[in-house]
Formats: structure tokens, sequence, C-alpha cells
């Protein structure tokens, strides 16, 4: 698979080779893609849903959303892809929870204040993912102009509003807790005992071992399959392969070799 620098990546997707330039894209950007996720959805059916969407709002339209960037302003295409995602996020849930209605004092604010609300207090971005989001609609938006809205809406909701944004965000269990999860496995974690855990724990590592030596499409694949649970319709179309039959072949093969891994 080719290893193009990001100004031909998106070059290429726009040609012939849209196919192999869109499975290279992935290969290259899912982990970004979903740790930006990971800030706006918790647990992994959510973010499995979030990343597809993200994928699908990505490949529309000849990549229309990728080939709008420009390299100007010494800005990398990966701190604007973040910020593209972190909107298409935002899309994402509110497609699927609807608008969640603000505060008074915040609907009456002008939109760039109500987007730097929503990504910094309704969703907990960190300063550098707000300002990212929030200046791909609003380029001319200086750091220090964030910081001041952040600071203004720090002083505008009251210790009650802080409280329930705060309880709205923690509403959500995040399954990637350590203790939920292991309460989830093993169904309310009384049947559990502490040897199954240590075996449980040494399976996963040395699972994730051999995974690390797997080539880098192989790793994608089965992540994809597995992992995130598409179909082998849609991982044979994010990644390029003409039909479901190849991407299954292929997956095999990436099992074939991790089978000898772990044997090994």
């Amino acid at each position: 698979m080719q290893d193009w620098p990001d100004e031909e990546l998106l070059r290429q997707l726009g040609g012939a080779a849209a196919g192999e330039a869109w499975a290279a894209f992935l290969q290259k950007f899912t982990p970004l893609i979903i740790r930006v996720a990971r800030q706006y959805q918790h647990d992994e059916q959510s973010l499995h849903d979030c990343y597809l969407f993200v994928c699908e709002k990505l490949f529309d339209d000849g990549f229309r959303r990728l080939r709008a960037w420009r390299q100007k302003d010494n800005v990398r295409f990966a701190s604007w892809l973040r910020a593209v995602v972190a909107n298409l996020c935002v899309d994402w849930h509110r497609s699927e929870n609807g608008r969640s209605r603000p505060f008074r004092t915040i609907a009456e604010l002008p939109e760039l204040e109500r987007a730097v609300y929503m990504h910094r207090f309704e969703f907990g971005a960190g300063f550098k993912e707000c300002f990212e989001a929030v200046s791909v609609n609003y380029p001319q938006v200086t750091e220090l102009e964030v910081a001041a809205i952040i600071r203004q809406l720090n002083r505008l909701l009251t210790p009650q509003q802080h409280w329930a944004i705060v309880t709205r965000r923690r509403s959500v269990v995040s399954i990637d807790d350590g203790a939920v999860r292991r309460e989830v496995e093993s169904g309310g974690g009384e049947s559990e005992t502490p040897e199954a855990h240590v075996t449980h724990d040494q399976e996963q590592r040395r699972l994730h071992r051999a995974m690390l030596q797997l080539p880098p499409q192989q790793r994608l694949l089965l992540r994809l399959r597995y992992r995130q649970g598409l179909t082998l319709k849609e991982v044979a179309r994010l990644t390029g392969f003409d039909d479901p039959f190849k991407a299954r072949y292929q997956i095999q093969l990436a099992l074939d070799r991790l089978r000898d891994l772990l044997q090994d």
C-alpha cells in the first residue's frame, strides 16, 4: 500500500487511484478518528456507530470534505482533520439524541460563543481540541479569543448550571473503565475470581503483542471487522477492496497469521 504524503494522498482521492488512496487514508488516520470520537462517545457501540458515521461523511461526494483542505496558515492536515472529525461527531450525536436545549443565557449568545460552549462544556473537549473544532467554521478566530470566550462562559454560568453540565457528561458510563468492563463481563462480578482476572489480562497482553507484529493493513482489517464490528461489505468499501469476498479472504489470511504468532 502506498505511503503518500498528506497532500499527495488527498490529490489521489480525486483521481483514478481513489480506492487505494482511501484505504491508505484509513490505515493512517483511523487511530486519530477514534481518539477524537472517544471524546464525544464513551461506550463501545456508540463509538463504533460514530466512527462509521464520520467515515461515511468523509467518503461522501467524492471525498468532498477531505479535498477541501488547503495547506495554508501553517495548519497541519492532522490538526485540521481532528477539527472536522470533532464537528462530525457532534452532528452524529445530535442525529442520535436530538439537540439538547441550552440554557437561556447560552441560547442568546452569538453563534461562535455557542459553538465554544458546546465543545468545551457540553462535550468536555480540551482547550486545543475546542479551538481546532471551532476554527474550521471560524478560521479567523485566535486562541486568545477562544480563551476569552471560555472565561466569559465560566462567569456567565451559575454554579448550579456548571453542576448540571458535569452531571450530564457523567451520566454515560464508559465501558473503557476497567472495573466497569470486568463487572459487565462477569455478569455482576460475584463469580469472577482473581485468578480469572490474571489469566484474562495475560491473554489480552499476549494478543496485543501479536497484533503489533501484523502488517498495518492486516491490523486495520481485523480492527474494522472485529473491534469495530463492521460487516464484510463495509470493510471492503472502507479499505478499497472490490467486493466482500476479497475482504474476507484478506481477513482470513490475517487471522491465520495471528494464530501462528499466538502459537509461537
